[in-house]
């Protein structure tokens, strides 16, 4: 007798399509963002290493207090893997690209248990084609783990939410851990959990769902009473924000959110048409609170990824500058995203199979228009980053050793001192502009204060004065892209005043595709006869 596998050819081939495709979809995003693993480090990344780089762990502390805007998860991890594999550029390259792997497997993984094996196909396609989870690949900071994370801590809590009543204590205790853990990773982090708080707060309203409700409150209150320690760190980075952006009012906030909904929501045809699907997603959300919709489990999926994806993206999308901030909330809403094209498959009954091919269609072609989305959103950053350009000037700066042992380098704003520090090693000695001889990073607990005081400039002169060089350098931020920031003319006039004491000799542009630097050369000035 013929085996029942034999039997169904269609089937068979359906499967094997099905287990071939993530390791192409993995295969095709290696090759073609590949060039973002060979492009180098920038500022963010530097400052990564130097943290990890501490010597102790009270030097690490201090060194995360005073540089990072993030919790310590990711430094401390990468601490640990730089004293196995070093701090070379290559093998912390491939290891954040590892982790982005690794995060888009968390999404598929998500995806596939909430809404069914096409939801981790469309929910793969999505992921590979979102506009910022593209530019995070072999990017070593915390986003890749922080999304490997949540994916991790929301599939705990739907199988909460799946079990009702027959939920158990360790699920709870597992998720708590979950939730602690990715809280410092990253802000966006705390925001999940507190989601999983309220969702859990909101069920307990409910009786056939209270159980599971207070498992996910305890376990997110949990994640709350960890995350305490770290909270008036966070708070104050809040308030100080960052120094050398200007700030924004209201009005500006609100179109800024609505602009980045476009990154953060799969869509085509502009930030209205993201604000429209966000409110769909939403009055969704709203329909399983009210009807409960028992006999759907996957109802508790798309109401979980949708509230922690909008949730997250109304507080970081007001409050912050940063489209890298929303990698958790573009993530999830891929989750929800394929939950939602998985719904419109089942529209059509059973027996309808013309209607059923046509909304096949439908979807498929949606899905390959996000598809082709991506893959041009991916040629034009390549293009704007060809091989030759590396993603900060500084790279190349030290490469041609433009700076050599013991020349003493002015750097401002500071935060360029990471880069000049990682590529440069112990040559120079770098001086930050706003922070003192002993500064080498930004520091955010102090530096608004000192970088916007008027005296500033003539304290910078005189410390320069002070050590007395024949010559030394001034490396300045080129401000290659987007509009001048409040660090800009305090450079030029930090730049100007140091050519009373001294002469300009030498200027030189070094261009990146994220971080571009100007080195100016001054000497001192050959006295009076």
């Amino acid at each position: 007798m013929r085996a029942a596998g034999a039997r169904d050819p269609a089937g068979r081939i359906a499967r094997a399509a099905f287990a071939a495709f993530f390791p192409a979809l993995a295969l095709y995003a290696v090759l073609t963002r590949w060039p973002l693993v060979s492009e180098g480090m920038w500022r963010d990344e530097a400052a990564a290493i130097y943290v990890a780089k501490a010597p102790n762990a009270a030097e690490f502390l201090n060194r995360q207090l005073s540089t990072e805007y993030t919790p310590p998860l990711f430094d401390a991890t990468l601490a640990v893997v730089g004293r196995i594999v070093g701090f070379r550029e290559m093998p912390l390259k491939l290891i954040a690209a590892g982790f982005t792997l690794l995060s888009v497997a968390g999404i598929v993984v998500l995806a596939g248990e909430l809404f069914g094996s096409f939801a981790a196909v469309a929910a793969a396609t999505l992921a590979v084609s979102n506009p910022i989870l593209i530019r995070l690949f072999a990017e070593l900071r915390v986003y890749s783990l922080s999304i490997l994370l949540a994916t991790l801590a929301v599939l705990l809590t739907s199988r909460i939410l799946r079990a009702g009543t027959a939920a158990r204590f360790r699920q709870g205790a597992a998720l708590a851990a979950a939730l602690s853990v990715l809280a410092y990773s990253h802000m966006a982090g705390m925001l999940v959990a507190a989601s999983v708080g309220a969702i859990g707060t909101a069920l307990l309203l409910h009786r056939a769902y209270r159980h599971a409700g207070r498992l996910l409150f305890a376990a997110s209150a949990c994640a709350g009473a960890v995350f305490s320690v770290w909270v008036p760190t966070a708070w104050s980075q809040f308030r100080a924000g960052v120094p050398y952006q200007k700030p924004l009012s209201a009005a500006a906030r609100w179109k800024m959110l609505a602009l980045r909904m476009v990154d953060v929501f799969p869509v085509f045809g502009g930030r209205w048409v993201a604000v429209g699907l966000a409110a769909a997603m939403a009055a969704g959300a709203a329909a399983v609170i009210v009807h409960r919709a028992r006999t759907r489990p996957n109802a508790s999926g798309f109401l979980l990824t949708t509230a922690a994806a909008s949730g997250t993206t109304l507080f970081l999308g007001l409050y912050t500058g940063t489209n890298r901030y929303l990698a958790i909330p573009a993530a999830l809403a891929a989750v929800a995203a394929a939950g939602l094209f998985g719904a419109i498959l089942r529209l059509a009954p059973d027996g309808a199979r013309v209607r059923r091919t046509l909304l096949r269609v439908a979807v498929a072609a949606l899905l390959a228009g996000y598809f082709a989305a991506g893959a041009s959103t991916l040629r034009k950053d390549l293009r704007k980053s060809p091989s030759s350009l590396d993603k900060s000037g500084i790279r190349s700066l030290c490469r041609h050793r433009m700076v050599r042992e013991g020349d003493l380098v002015l750097v401002t704003p500071d935060y360029l001192a990471s880069t000049l520090w990682y590529y440069c090693g112990g040559a120079p000695v770098i001086r930050g502009a706003a922070l003192g001889p002993a500064a080498l990073m930004l520091d955010w607990r102090e530096y608004a204060g000192i970088w916007l005081s008027p005296s500033l400039v003539p304290r910078a002169v005189e410390r320069v004065r002070s050590e007395a060089p024949a010559h030394f350098f001034l490396l300045m931020d080129a401000d290659w892209y987007g509009p001048p920031m409040n660090y800009s003319p305090i450079s030029r006039n930090l730049r100007a005043a140091l050519g009373a004491p001294y002469s300009e000799v030498g200027v030189s542009q070094w261009r990146g595709r994220l971080e571009s630097a100007t080195l100016v050369e001054f000497a001192r000035r050959p006295a009076s006869p």
